[in-house]
């Protein structure tokens, strides 16, 4: 392998794996969600 050669990665195929990432999402998803209630709602006092 040369040093500009750049590997690259089959995705796997696993469910758990794709559950995991999916997981990952949603609770990016939820935390964006909430945080923009929150800053939006009369109980933030900044």
């Amino acid at each position: 392998m040369t040093p500009m050669d750049i590997p690259q990665y089959d995705i796997p195929h696993s469910p758990i794996l794709l559950m995991g990432f999916a997981g990952i999402v949603v609770a990016l998803v939820t935390l964006y969600t909430v945080n923009k209630a929150y800053s939006n709602s009369p109980f933030n006092d900044d």
